[in-house]
């Protein structure tokens, strides 16, 4: 039987060292790039969370839209279609832009799993490079040589078991290998996926440019057909005087069954008659009062102050008081109404986004909406409009900072 020599001792000691080592990484390995992924998925969650929002408003203006459909042709129908089928494309267009955000997210959460795989791929093919560097250098029958010189029944029961120990980690090591192979085409494959599906949403995302634009134009071409023709701009006049009429019984029949707004803020409007804040800080575009029409010369009744504000301007209530109507109504877009007892209603029309609802009580100075142009023949604008004991009354009567 041959003896050990010093070599192959020594190479049989690094192997059973190195077999150690990478037990010891592949234990804490998981622990590394963690923090990475945990980010990744919180930021994902995020981002999903205001994805599911965006459809949830996708889907609240396809049923407006559907409601639309169903009404009688008007031209005031026809602008507030145009407007809400602009505001469904925007929310769509917002909706592409959220879901490229999320699957951008998503192939960095990918790639850092990737990454993750092929650093454990690359440890066992390290190890395994070892290995087999050792048993070259052990030469034919490697490890069998060392055991059989191997002198006591004590060192041969000790060979045995790192043997033993040895083979079962190469064992160990290919199957890891074969599985986290498998695992890496998996996630390749996945990540191949996301990159396609950017592509099409960036291509999406230009056609829903496109078709926002078309609508742009097409709404602002209707617009300007009712400014410069007679007939259609008296027509407009006279459905926003029909409309004028059925808002102010709507709000008397609402105000005749609810209780009075102040009752739980124990504060009398009319006590501050001409010393409230206005709605919004803005250039008053149209004041209150009868007009006439500079090219037709027809007058045209102006029930309250239009404000010129740019879409998304924060609107203040004027008082405290309780929300009595908050929805779309035919001529002033998104309208939020608030009584505010003492027979006083304010109405604030053609609103982006109301940021009250319905049976809020509201407080003097509180955000009820932003800006937007739901309904509006002029654009972006605010109409402010007060309603005293059921009928218009000159805003700027009960405002301060009158001229503006």
């Amino acid at each position: 039987m041959n003896k050990i020599d010093s070599e192959d001792l020594n190479h049989f000691l690094k192997a059973v060292i190195r077999t150690a080592f990478f037990l010891i990484i592949l234990l804490i390995l998981p622990c590394f790039g963690l923090s990475e992924e945990i980010v990744t998925v919180d930021r994902l969650k995020q981002e999903n969370d205001h994805l599911n929002s965006i459809k949830g408003e996708i889907a609240d203006i396809t049923r407006q839209v559907k409601e639309f459909e169903t009404k009688e042709n008007s031209i005031l129908e026809d602008v507030e279609k145009y407007q809400l089928m602009l505001s469904l494309r925007t929310a769509e267009l917002r909706g592409i832009e959220q879901n490229l955000t999320t699957t951008e997210l998503e192939i960095v959460r990918i790639n850092s799993e990737i990454r993750h795989i092929e650093h454990g791929i690359q440890q066992s093919m390290t190890y395994l490079k070892g290995r087999l560097r050792t048993m070259y250098k052990l030469g034919e029958y490697n490890y069998f040589k060392i055991l059989l010189s191997l002198k006591t029944p004590d060192q041969m029961k000790k060979g045995v078991w790192y043997l033993s120990r040895l083979t079962k980690e190469d064992k160990r090591h290919i199957t890891l290998m074969e599985k986290e192979s498998r695992k890496l085409n998996l996630k390749l494959q996945e990540s191949k996926t996301k990159k396609k599906e950017i592509l099409e949403l960036k291509n999406l995302s230009e056609k829903k440019h496109d078709q926002i634009s078309l609508l742009l134009s097409d709404k602002e071409k209707l617009l300007q057909d009712i400014r410069s023709t007679r007939t259609l701009r008296l027509a407009a006049i006279g459905e926003l005087n029909t409309a004028s009429h059925q808002l102010e019984e709507l709000v008397h029949n609402i105000a005749e069954g609810a209780l009075d707004a102040t009752t739980d803020i124990n504060l009398n409007i009319k006590n501050f008659k001409g010393l409230l804040n206005p709605p919004v800080e803005a250039k008053i575009r149209k004041k209150y009062g009868e007009e006439v029409h500079p090219v037709f010369e027809i007058k045209i009744p102006h029930n309250g102050i239009t404000y010129a504000v740019k879409s998304g301007t924060e609107i203040q209530t004027i008082f405290n008081g309780k929300v009595i109507y908050n929805k779309r109504f035919k001529g002033y877009g998104n309208l939020v109404i608030i009584d505010h007892g003492s027979g006083l209603v304010s109405f604030y029309a053609h609103l982006l986004k109301p940021l009250v609802k319905l049976g809020d009580q509201v407080i003097k100075g509180q955000k009820i909406g932003l800006s937007g142009e739901s309904g509006s023949l002029e654009g972006e604008i605010l109409f402010f409009e007060i309603l005293e004991d059921g009928k218009p009354a000159d805003p700027m009567v009960w405002l301060k900072n009158k001229e503006k």
